[in-house]
């Protein structure tokens, strides 16, 4: 798909803000300011600090929800005129889901307009700053390991010959191909998962046994399940499907390895499944991340895109040297912050010519 720039797009007549930008604003104030009531956020004085955020969060909130009632009834009517027909996405599987009366309550819904409503936004929440935020690690862990990218070309280079086009991309043909492209958003995902604590809650009374004892946990109980913790295990991680040409080593868990993620078996390449439990980015079990699959491709088609022409570099800083550039890359990706889900500080909203961000670039390979 061609870049197209919405740097100028403009709000449809009667609103402040377009779609897209009361989604940006919502989704970055989620954790903080947004519980503060409509009437304090429309009439906060200009001259107090935080009148930048706070009045366009006032925009945003108002907006967000007519925004989305708009775009699930031009859906509606276009299933009126299909006669009924339902197409495989999520506002035609909610708005089929809303005609399904009760069947103990003919005539009521099973979803109500703001039960889809809701489930709408925590969909297009969860789609939007998860998958940024991992491409954002991706593309710093590529420039900061460039070996890495030479792995990714030989293999996009046999699965994407240099006179494809974007027509030729085809889902069943090339994704299953995508091994290496996938082991990286593995690994990725490994050390920089989205949601560092998944919480549950026991259903029932549950008793644990491990190496440390004993736990029981009584019905009710909310537990939160360290995901870090999981995916740094050395039982599982350390030096796991090493090459020939790689060294073993006591902090390989520690270690940014996309080969891991790799078998080299008799029926070809294959990923490696890890034991149930201990690979959590999308969750698991019956509440798993409805998107995981939508992510995995978004991903996937992504890389192959941006390298299938192009390498990935990291802009170095006056006089800076190799070295320190690597340095400076680990620690900009060390100072991270759980806001909605795990994101680098200070790499968003920089604009040009402002001394902050983190500067990568495209070059033609």
């Amino acid at each position: 798909m061609a870049w197209k720039d919405n740097a100028n797009e403009k709000p449809i007549s009667g609103y402040k803000m377009t779609y897209i930008e009361a989604i940006k604003h919502v989704i970055n104030n989620v954790t903080g300011p947004i519980i503060l009531p409509q009437w304090f956020l429309s009439n906060y004085p200009r001259f107090l600090p935080g009148y930048e955020t706070l009045k366009p969060l006032s925009y945003a909130m108002a907006e967000f929800p007519i925004h989305t009632r708009n775009i699930l009834d031009q859906e509606r009517q276009r299933t009126i005129a299909a006669h009924g027909e339902t197409r495989s996405n999520i506002m035609s599987q909610l708005l089929h889901a809303s005609e399904q009366g009760d069947n103990e309550n003919k005539g009521v819904k099973a979803l109500s307009e703001e039960e889809m409503l809701g489930n709408l936004f925590i969909f297009t929440a969860a789609g939007f700053d998860t998958t940024a935020n991992t491409l954002a690690y991706a593309l710093v862990l590529v420039a900061r390991y460039p070996k890495w990218q030479e792995w990714l070309f030989e293999e996009i280079d046999d699965i994407m010959p240099s006179g494809s086009s974007a027509a030729d991309l085809d889902y069943p043909a090339i994704y299953p191909k995508a091994i290496r492209v996938q082991a990286l958003m593995l690994e990725v995902l490994r050390l920089f998962t989205p949601v560092i604590h998944i919480a549950k809650m026991t259903k029932t009374p549950q008793k644990i046994t491990t190496s440390r004892g004993t736990f029981n946990f009584p019905a009710g109980t909310t537990l939160y399940i360290n995901t870090i913790g999981l995916h740094l295990d050395p039982v599982v991680w350390r030096n796991l499907n090493l090459t020939a040409s790689e060294k073993r080593s006591d902090t390989d868990e520690h270690l940014f390895r996309p080969s891991r993620w790799i078998n080299d078996s008799a029926e070809g390449l294959q990923l490696f499944k890890p034991p149930k439990g201990t690979y959590v980015p999308w969750s698991a079990g019956p509440r798993v991340c409805p998107g995981q699959k939508m992510a995995q491709v978004e991903f996937a088609a992504i890389f192959l895109k941006l390298l299938h022409k192009n390498r990935i570099e990291a802009v170095a800083e006056a006089g800076e040297t190799r070295v320190q550039m690597e340095e400076r890359l680990d620690a900009r990706m060390k100072d991270s912050i759980s806001i909605l889900t795990l994101q680098m500080n200070g790499v968003y909203d920089v604009g040009d010519g402002e001394n902050r961000g983190l500067k990568l670039r495209l070059s033609k390979r």
